[in-house]
């Protein structure tokens, strides 16, 4: 009996193996992080080429399938997205840089508008 299902549990084996390898289809897992080594909550990361994709938890953490020879796209605001090839890689972190040019637009951005409305206090 034991032998059953050891022979059985091979050929499960087996056929995930083969299927993925037809397929292309492989489990990719990361963390994604930010400045400070600290996990972004809810970064989107993207299949390019595709409408398939996920976003971190909590801790930063995501797992998405995709093909073997795929590009995962890292996005967060306030941060340069990033783009990695997968090559057949399972576990692929990344640590996103800010992009300080994009919160400097957003804090001018809204300056300008208080200016045109002159919504500042006189004291």
């Amino acid at each position: 009996m034991k032998n059953l299902l050891l022979v059985v549990f091979v050929l499960c084996g087996f056929i995930t193996t083969s299927y993925s390898q037809v397929t292309g289809e492989i489990s990719v897992t990361g963390t994604v992080k930010g400045y400070g080594d600290i996990p972004l909550v809810g970064a989107d990361v993207l299949i390019e080429g595709s409408t398939t994709g996920t976003m971190t938890d909590i801790d930063g953490k995501y797992s998405i399938s995709c093909h073997y020879n795929s590009r995962l796209v890292f996005i967060y605001p306030g941060y340069i997205t990033k783009k990695e090839d997968i090559k057949g890689r399972r576990i692929i972190n990344v640590t996103l840089e800010e992009d300080l040019n994009a919160s400097n637009s957003v804090y001018r951005k809204k300056y300008q508008e208080a200016l045109s409305k002159n919504e500042f206090l006189s004291l």
